[in-house]
């Protein structure tokens, strides 16, 4: 959609910008088990709003480094990093499901898993491609 409707953004620089983001969010997600030890002598009282300013920062990644590509070809694109957001949590909520809802037992986790992340993207994909449309003044009333 990015190609055709946007023919002036370089899909090398969407490409890097979302790699730079997940690699910062994936960082962001895995501080907390890689300083375990250390994390666990904090009080609760510290650990709390660091925990949640991580996580926003962490949700906030892949749409602020897309954001730094769509600006240029795109008006109220600050939009996109609440979107981009948005989105994930939706995808999470779906895959921590599934796998909360899985049958006890190896198999079962690893198949709700592999459902889990497919639904993951789906939804994902629906509500950052959702607001994309709205975006690019596509979207509007019924019979528009």
């Amino acid at each position: 959609m990015l190609r055709r409707e946007l023919p002036d953004l370089r899909a090398a620089d969407w490409v890097r910008a979302t790699a730079a983001g997940a690699a910062l969010a994936w960082l962001i997600g895995m501080t907390p088990s890689s300083l375990h030890d250390t994390l666990a002598t904090w009080p609760l009282l510290l650990l709390l709003p660091v925990g949640l300013l991580a996580g926003a920062a962490l949700l906030a990644t892949i749409g602020v480094a897309q954001w730094t590509v769509l600006r240029r070809h795109v008006g109220r694109s600050a939009v996109w990093v609440a979107a981009n957001a948005l989105g994930w949590v939706a995808g999470l909520v779906v895959v921590f499901t599934a796998v909360g809802l899985a049958p006890s037992g190896p198999a079962a986790v690893a198949a709700a898993g592999v459902l889990g992340g497919l639904g993951m993207g789906l939804v994902v994909a629906l509500v950052t491609g959702a607001f994309l449309v709205c975006l690019l003044d596509r979207c509007g009333p019924p019979g528009t």
